[in-house]
This record gives C-alpha cells, structure tokens and sequence, in this order.
C-alpha cells in the first residue's frame, strides 16, 4: 500500500461481530490494487474489537481504531480523520460489496472528474437470504447513466436520485475537504448530512449503473432497526444540512426538492417508530419547532410535489395526538386499498395476456421442447 492509496473505505462497527467478516473480507477482496481499510470499533461490548484486531494483523491495508461509544458519526469522522487516500468510501459493517465496486467506481471518477459516484444497490434479507432489488437506489431518469450531472441539472429530483446514504456513493477527498463535510454526530442518519451536503455542493456528479453493494435488511442490531432510542436524530441532520448549505450559499438552488425530502422522511420516520414514547417525542417536536426549523410550515401546496404530503404536514402541524394517529390510520388504510387494487390490475393484465392469442400461439410453439426438458 502506497502513502496515498487510492481510496480509503471506513467502515464503522458498534456490536457487529456477526457480519463483519464478511463486510471486511469483500473489501480485501476488491479487485482495485491500492487501498487502505479503516474500521472503527465504537465501544462495542461483543467480540468486534478482537476479531477486527486478528484481521488487520493478516493484512497490512487494514487498520484498526477503538474508541467509546460515541455514535456513528463520531465513529465516521474518526476514520475519516486519518483517512489519506484520494477516494474516500463508506461501508456499514454489515454489508458487503462486490469484488469490482472500488475499481469501477474509481476508474468512472477518473474519465469523469467527478466529486461525487453514485452506483446501485441491492437488498439482502439477514433472514431469508434472499437478495431484491431496489431500483430508487439510482434513479437514471432524473440523472441519466452515460452523463456527468451537476446539481442543477435537475435539483427537484437530486435527493430522491441518489438517496441520502454514504455506501452507495464514492467521493473525490479534495472535494469534502474543500467543501468543509463532516458527519453530523448523532446516533442514528449521521449518513444525512454529509450525503445531502455533498450532493447539492458538487459541481460534477457521474454514476455506475450497476448493482455494486449489498445492503443488509432484517438486522435486528441495525441502526434502523433501533431508532427509538434517538428518534429526533433525523430531524437534527436535516436542519444542519439546511445551515450547512445555507452558509455555504447553495441552499436556495435546491430548496424545494430539499423540503420535499425532509417533509417525506419525517412521515417515514413517524411511520417506522414502534414505542409510543418515541412516536409521540417526534410527533410532539415537529408540531412545535420542528416543521418550522426546515421551512416545512411555510410551504405552499403547490410547492410540494405530492399532495399527499401537503395534507399530512397540515395534519402534524394542527391535530392533537389521537386526532393525528386516527389520521395516519386513514393514511394506512387508503394505502393498503391503492396496494391491493394495484395488484389486481396487474393479476387482471396477467390474466389478459394468457387468454390472447400471442400467448396460446407461443405456449404451442414451445410444448416440444418443453416436453424434452420435462416441465
């Protein structure tokens, strides 16, 4: 490994001795030549610390930091602190990626010059082991595949294109020096503010439209799966990302879609909380200050691009707490109706194309060879 290796991955760890050798072995596994690994074991109480220690003293690209829980993104900003390569990824210790993920995203920054490449991800269910995919992790419409983007090629769009997560994005580290980025050091969306900050103050933006990381679902450790224990995290890094911008003087290009993002994951964050102490803490905070620290109570309905989320922001902001719980309930149950008449009308599709007669024709010409296969 050179001074200055190419990249420089961060992989934070808190408790996470199930997963973490395979995290680690597919980034020692990358098929980029010049690399260093920086795990950092944030106080866990488990076997983590140990098991990252035997692993490094295998492989001199790896090195370990231990230091107190102190969260995720204290944990992020402690790799990225000794961090010297030219490239800087971010990994959750549970994930894993693909052996080329550091070579193609690499060699698209240097044809690119980008700041920021974003690339696809998959989901792995912990349980089941089944992989899905999950197409919103890149959104090629908005931000086509073959160009290099900036943020005012289409800002409505810029949050939702690329998502607000470090480990589907590479990032040039002359770009997040200059531009001042950090994580936020909260528990749980540290991810958030860098991400956000980063997307709207990068002034080129290329992708890899490949699936190139696998991010694990049903982790019962996961910070998603324990966000009641900080349920206003989230909230706080939207409302940094928002002076961070601001001061930076990039906020108002992106201002409506930027609203439009936060509006939609308070709902989301509402909707994932399963204490009621914590629901009701969020629900409590954004009635009060919350809405009006991002702008949210202001916004006209004709700002928002869904209607939807305008009625559920006048909801949070004028109900009582059975009043906005019945309304969520409603919310629920209008959605589960749009889920079940769509899929009737893709059974009702299905449906259609076997009795047509494209079908029945195909269905004859394969029988043959269908019967020589034995299905």
């Amino acid at each position: 490994m050179s001074d200055t290796p190419i990249v420089s991955i961060v992989v934070p760890a808190y408790n996470g001795e199930r997963h973490i050798r395979q995290c680690v072995e597919s980034v020692l596994t990358q098929t980029i030549p010049d690399f260093e690994l920086i795990c950092v074991n944030d106080g866990s109480t488990d076997g983590t610390g140990s098991l990252l220690d035997d692993m490094a003293a295998r492989d001199d690209r790896m090195r370990v930091i231990h230091q107190e829980n102190k969260g995720e993104g204290a944990a992020r900003n402690a790799g990225l602190d000794v961090a010297r390569g030219r490239y800087l990824a971010f990994f959750d210790a549970d994930d894993f990626a693909e052996p080329q993920l550091l070579e193609k995203a690499v060699r698209r920054a240097e044809e690119t010059g980008a700041d920021v490449v974003a690339y696809r991800v998959d989901s792995y269910n912990d349980e089941t082991g089944e992989t899905l995919p999950m197409p919103w992790s890149l959104d090629t419409d908005a931000f086509p595949a073959g160009r290099v983007s900036s943020p005012g090629d289409n800002p409505d769009k810029l949050f939702y294109a690329f998502q607000n997560w470090t480990w589907n994005k590479l990032f040039r580290s002359s770009f997040v020096q200059a531009s001042g980025l950090r994580f936020h050091e909260v528990q749980r969306s540290a991810d958030l503010y860098f991400v956000c900050c980063a997307l709207a103050q990068a002034d080129r933006i290329a992708t890899v439209d490949e699936v190139l990381y696998h991010y694990r679902v049903n982790n019962p450790n996961s910070n998603i799966a324990t966000n009641e224990r900080a349920p206003l995290d989230f909230h706080r890094s939207f409302v940094a990302a928002k002076q961070h911008l601001e001061n930076a003087g990039r906020f108002a290009a992106v201002e409506r879609g930027f609203k439009n993002w936060a509006a939609e994951s308070v709902f989301f964050n509402l909707c994932s909380l399963k204490a009621r102490d914590a629901f009701e803490e969020l629900r409590r905070e954004m009635q009060e200050r919350g809405c009006a620290k991002l702008g949210l109570d202001t916004m006209k309905e004709a700002d928002y691009f869904d209607p939807q989320t305008y009625d559920q922001v006048r909801h949070l902001l004028c109900d009582n707490a059975d009043d906005f719980l019945f309304f969520l309930l409603r919310e629920t149950n209008r959605r589960m109706e749009e889920q079940k008449n769509d899929a009737l009308r893709a059974w009702r599709e299905v449906e259609e194309l076997r009795a047509s007669k494209t079908y029945r024709v195909g269905e004859a010409v394969l029988k043959p060879a269908k019967k020589i296969l034995g299905r």
